[in-house]
């Protein structure tokens, strides 16, 4: 059998009312090969096909078949190539039948078409050698749109072209015929002959076309085998990938800058978007997921790079709870996730959607949602209505108690000068001493619940932490501790400077304590402008032991220690925080990585 011949489009251009329709095409068709031409709906499609079958003369450009080069103006005579055109609107005759549909383009002389018995004949010999189980008797209106597209199909092939050209061919059909007709055309194919299909849906692809292009805007801007690029990326290039010409209007703008308006919309959410295949590698995502997990600018598809990837070996727990929601074929969710990301912990909620093709799961889209600042203001309410109840009832309390424990102060005060017994003075000494210690606490809640104002100065945070460093210094080098200060040139606070080195003074302490056989505290002050506005931030890290993480969030209650029971009784952090509090600004603890604690403290300008 003599070898089919290739068609070669060059330079291929269509202008119509001014506009550029198609926008120099250059196509080679190999004989024995299936091209899925996808594009939008104004794309081109349909004025590529009929340029190639010789419906539509072309603006300019150069057509070979069989060595034949064919221009502009010959575009009648492409008409006579062996080339079959199923445009996008069927033409049939619905008040005639099947028969006379399916052969009317062959029929060679009027007497053949009035012989009902070989028209039926020959019409069931066609219907049969491909599978079709109609009745070329049936009327053409009374049949279903996809059996008339059947019928537009076969009445194409039965001419024995050698390139077969589909528009929009296969969106009338039911999947069931879908199949059938693919079959069909891949059988054509291992005869020699050609087929493009031309659509805007890229389900129809599945692994019946070798060659895919993507049309955009008159211009092929993607020519590939099918194997080697996933449905995934198909879609981006397809509708996603806006050119950059926005001077050209065309009749379809509008569709066009709603598509710009799309990918910007997903492009900048504040919500990090992550679209992995059925490997879990990576295809799409959105700047916020760049952004979040330092994605590089481009993923090359060849890689595994994969959500797991992303996430490292410290979120092996998330990745696991990931595997779980794709596992699901609905949209699922997990909540309050821990990611470890840079030395930092984020709160996320995930939501997993799969992403189907047709009835097909191709892959997965996550929307990750970093909820770590509104988790720490969430918390931050809870410990302040805490803190709000609490020190109702210690205000109370300590008022209570307060007015019999001066009496019984006084009492031992005066039992001490009255008294000359050696043995009662001592056990009086101890018992002022308990009563002393009582104070201390009574005190303590006092300050812990009061809400009146307190006179405030300008004073230089900077000196302020010289001064104190100057005074622990002695006891910090006895217990073999370094303390190093590194400062901010702007370091200035409106506050009572005597409530401020309460705070950094049980600060520096509980930092000692940490550290019983020594380190190192390191200071250090910020003065900066943020979107919350001018912030001075005051920092103290120790290389301790750090603080339980299931406990890390109670620190701040009342009476609520980490420390050795009868060592301390759990008031200094809760005095702090109602400071620092009453003076708008924020304390926050963390766990450093390579251990110990950090204590901020956030003071609003």
């Amino acid at each position: 059998m003599k070898p089919l011949s290739s068609l070669e489009l060059e330079n291929i251009t269509l202008y119509q009312n001014n506009s550029i329709v198609l926008n120099d095409i250059n196509l080679t068709i190999e004989p024995g090969k299936i091209y899925a031409i996808i594009g939008e709906h104004g794309s081109g499609k349909s004025s590529l096909c009929d340029s190639i079958g010789g419906r539509k003369k072309f603006t300019s450009g150069t057509v070979t078949y069989n060595n034949k080069s064919y221009t502009a103006s010959s575009y009648r005579e492409i008409q006579r190539l062996p080339i079959a055109v199923v445009s996008q609107t069927y033409q049939l005759l619905d008040n005639f039948c099947v028969a006379h549909n399916l052969l009317m383009p062959d029929m060679l002389d009027s007497t053949f078409f009035f012989r009902k018995t070989r028209l039926m004949e020959k019409a069931r010999m066609h219907l049969g050698q491909y599978g079709i189980s109609l009745s070329p008797a049936s009327i053409l209106k009374n049949l279903s749109q996809s059996d008339k597209q059947i019928i537009y199909i076969i009445r194409a092939l039965i001419r024995n072209p050698e390139i077969i050209l589909l528009d929009a061919s296969f969106e009338l059909l039911t999947a069931p015929a879908t199949e059938h007709i693919q079959k069909i055309l891949m059988q054509q194919c291992r005869q020699g002959k050609s087929v493009i299909f031309f659509t805007s849906r890229i389900e129809y692809l599945n692994f019946f076309a070798n060659r895919v292009l993507i049309l955009k805007k008159g211009k092929i801007i993607w020519n590939s085998r099918v194997k080697d690029v996933d449905r995934i990326n198909l879609i981006k290039m397809c509708y996603t990938e806006i050119t950059k010409d926005d001077k050209r209007l065309t009749s379809d703008q509008e569709i066009y800058e709603l598509f710009k308006f799309n990918e910007a919309i997903i492009h900048n959410l504040p919500i990090s978007i992550i679209v992995i295949d059925g490997s879990y590698k990576i295809r799409l995502y959105n700047q916020s997921a760049k952004l979040f997990f330092n994605l590089s600018e481009t993923i090359n598809t060849n890689q595994n790079y994969s959500i797991q990837d992303v996430l490292g070996d410290e979120n092996q727990e998330v990745w696991n709870q990931i595997k779980e929601l794709i596992k699901n074929e609905t949209i699922t969710e997990i909540y309050n996730s821990k990611v470890s990301r840079q030395g930092e912990t984020y709160t996320l909620n995930i939501k997993c959607f799969p992403v189907n093709d047709s009835s097909t799961t191709i892959g997965h889209m996550l929307l990750i949602q970093d909820i770590s600042r509104q988790e720490k203001l969430r918390e931050q309410v809870i410990l302040s209505e805490k803190l709000a109840s609490v020190g109702l009832l210690a205000a109370g309390v300590a008022h209570e108690i307060n007015n019999p424990l001066e009496i019984v102060y006084n009492i031992i005060s005066y039992l001490k000068y009255n008294i000359k017994q050696h043995d009662l003075l001592n056990l009086l000494d101890e018992l002022e001493d308990e009563i002393s210690l009582i104070k201390q606490i009574i005190s303590n809640l006092i300050s812990f619940s009061d809400t009146q104002k307190i006179i405030s100065e300008k004073f230089d945070m900077n000196k302020l932490i010289e001064r104190l460093i100057t005074l622990i210094k002695i006891n910090a080098n006895k217990r073999n501790i370094q303390i190093n200060l590194e400062q901010n040139d702007n370091a200035y606070l409106i506050a009572n400077k005597n409530e401020i080195k309460q705070v950094l003074l049980n600060l520096f302490r509980n930092s000692m304590d940490a550290m019983p056989t020594g380190g190192v505290i390191n200071v250090s002050t910020v003065s900066e402008n943020t979107s919350e506005g001018s912030v001075l931030t005051v920092s103290i890290k120790d290389t301790g032991s750090g603080i339980d993480e299931a406990i890390i969030k109670n620190i701040f209650l009342p009476f609520y220690s980490t420390k050795k029971q009868g060592k301390n009784l759990g008031l200094g952090l809760s005095v702090s925080y109602g400071i620092i509090e009453k003076y708008g600004g924020k304390i926050e603890v963390n766990n450093l990585q390579d251990g110990g604690c950090e204590f901020k403290l956030c003071f609003y300008l």
